[in-house]
């Protein structure tokens, strides 16, 4: 019997995206999907754009909020409880997809009955759909010599998150991922609601736990960057290192003979990339933070600053 396929639409504001997004997934050459888009109390024209398609047969269900939610992950776990599917995708609403994304993922992870996470590679395109470029996962800082990446592979999660995930998040594009619903079960999957940037770096961890992680670099993803896009933001904002740590204290608690390494991480990035812009107010909290992982690094923490 052919696998179903929910696939989870989250959108706020992206009503100039959504005609591409969504004739990207209803024109998916694998065929059994339900299609559930949530609107997060848009200010612009979604609702109207959404409604046009309400009436399609694989549109299962358009989910509306009265009030906006200001969390993402708040609207992957409502979609998620709404699923059927054997297999589970959220469609970003800026994206868009190839049209064999579908079939060749769903092909691969039931070759691999054990493989509970599947990502493809990613064309990074434009607000107008121009291809600009490529996630190159070889050149994610720490994982810059893996030679993985450039063909596909079949990983097992505690390896994957181990080797790889732990270092950065290396599934940088939730649009290019496909999971099995069955991962999700005792998986307290409500702790990614802890984190407003990192809940999918979080969750991916999560999932990578219950089975093994399938790779493969053909280019079906389409991700799209501009102004208004998460990964634009998150790259401003100092609130990514204190979401960094405290999902680093997540992880020592999952692996806590790797707080050095974590630790060491940290030190690295902040002296990196936010040393400049940490107030004294702001490094006494992270100091704090860092207290709670290791004391060692804390006073290291402290030295940072001193030589600041």
């Amino acid at each position: 019997m052919t696998p179903l396929v929910s696939v989870i639409l989250p959108n706020y504001n992206h009503s100039k995206f959504l005609i591409d997004r969504i004739n990207s997934i209803l024109n998916q050459s694998y065929s059994n999907i339900e299609v559930i888009i949530l609107d997060d109390k848009s200010t612009d024209d979604s609702l109207n754009t959404i409604n046009l398609f309400s009436n399609n047969p694989k549109v299962k269900g358009i989910i509306t909020n009265d009030i906006n939610s200001g969390s993402t992950f708040k609207q992957w776990l409502k979609g998620i409880d709404k699923c059927s599917g054997d297999f589970i995708w959220i469609a970003e609403s800026d994206d868009a997809a190839e049209e064999d994304f579908l079939q060749t993922m769903i092909q691969k992870m039931l070759n691999h009955e054990n493989v509970v996470l599947g990502y493809c590679g990613s064309k990074i395109i434009d607000e107008n759909g121009k291809r600009t470029n490529y996630l190159n996962y070889t050149s994610l800082p720490n994982i810059a010599q893996d030679q993985r990446f450039s063909s596909e592979f079949v990983l097992k999660g505690g390896e994957f998150i181990q080797e790889l995930l732990l270092a950065e998040n290396n599934i940088p594009n939730a649009s290019a991922v496909l999971f099995r619903k069955s991962a999700l079960r005792n998986n307290y999957i409500n702790s990614i609601l802890d984190f407003k940037l990192y809940g999918d770096w979080y969750f991916w961890i999560l999932l990578a736990q219950k089975g093994d992680v399938y790779f493969t670099p053909a280019l079906m993803n389409n991700f799209r960057i501009h102004e208004n896009t998460v990964r634009k933001q998150k790259s401003k904002q100092l609130a990514t290192f204190f979401e960094n740590i405290n999902l680093y204290i997540y992880l020592i608690n999952f692996y806590p003979d790797k707080k050095r390494i974590l630790s060491d991480r940290l030190i690295f990035k902040y002296c990196n990339y936010f040393r400049k812009e940490v107030s004294l107010n702001e490094a006494i909290r992270i100091h704090l933070k860092l207290w709670k992982i290791d004391r060692h690094y804390a006073y290291k923490f402290i030295k940072s600053i001193i030589l600041k």
